[in-house]
């Protein structure tokens, strides 16, 4: 009896080949009844091959998980009138042990976990790269549920920042005026010098010290005032009054010289 391992993947010309080397090694045995045959005796006949190309097929389509298939042997029942009846026995398909099976079942519950959360992963970014571009861009007015125009949108987002918008220039026939002047006064602002700086925190208490003194300086220069001149009697007055009404008349000129 030979026992063959067999690979799933392996060509199946292949595999036929092999029995064909192992065929030219056995002896060929008269057949009886009952008798067993083995690969090599089922390789030489062309009706046998084609079962066995069948059956081999059918066994590798249903053994695909399975890493190996163990053929232990074909048997071949031959009756008293030349019959041939062969009982492809089942293959006994090599089983994985309890614990690696559930240590495989583990292992795929494990990826499909995490291929499950990555997809969920995948979507919540998704979702929020979308919130994030639906709140930078303004709607136009078909889709939002109440139409503004681009100034609307400006003022409020304007509004939103907290800031206060320039008034508007006025409509009306002396717009142009207007406008010209208010350009007028901003030239103007523009031409003004800055203010002084204002100074140095330092300089307080000398600039007062020094006012100080010069105040004290001023009220040292000044002189007292004089006092007021006593008061005189009316007559004095008067006769002072006439002699300077006298001095005051001019003497007689003198006579021309002769």
């Amino acid at each position: 009896m030979v026992e063959l391992i067999i690979d799933t993947n392996a060509d199946i010309d292949l595999l036929l080949r092999e029995l064909q080397r192992l065929n030219g090694s056995l002896k060929k045995i008269d057949a009886g009844r009952g008798a067993v045959l083995l690969w090599g005796e089922i390789y030489s006949d062309s009706t046998l091959q084609d079962l066995f190309q069948e059956r081999l097929a059918s066994v590798m389509s249903a053994a695909k998980k399975q890493r190996a298939i163990h053929f232990p042997r074909e048997r071949l029942l031959i009756g008293n009138y030349e019959e041939v009846e062969v009982e492809l026995l089942a293959p006994h398909l090599r089983i994985l042990p309890e614990s690696a099976i559930r240590s495989k079942s583990k292992q795929e519950e494990r990826k499909a976990a995490f291929k499950e959360a990555k997809l969920r992963a995948l979507e919540a970014h998704k979702e929020k790269m979308l919130r994030l571009a639906m709140q930078g861009i303004d709607l136009p007015s078909g889709k939002s549920g109440r139409p503004q125009t681009t100034a609307g949108g400006a003022a409020e987002r304007v509004e939103e920042n907290g800031l206060n918008p320039p008034p508007a220039p006025p409509i009306g026939g002396d717009g142009g005026d207007v406008i010209a002047e208010v350009e007028g006064n901003k030239s103007d602002d523009n031409l003004l010098p800055p203010p002084p700086p204002p100074p140095p925190a330092d300089d307080d208490d000398d600039d007062e010290s020094e006012s100080v003194e010069k105040e004290v300086d001023d009220d040292e220069e000044d002189p007292p005032p004089p006092p007021p001149p006593p008061p005189e009697d009316d007559d004095d007055d008067g006769e002072e009054s006439d002699e300077d009404d006298e001095d005051d008349e001019d003497p007689p000129p003198p006579p021309p010289p002769e």
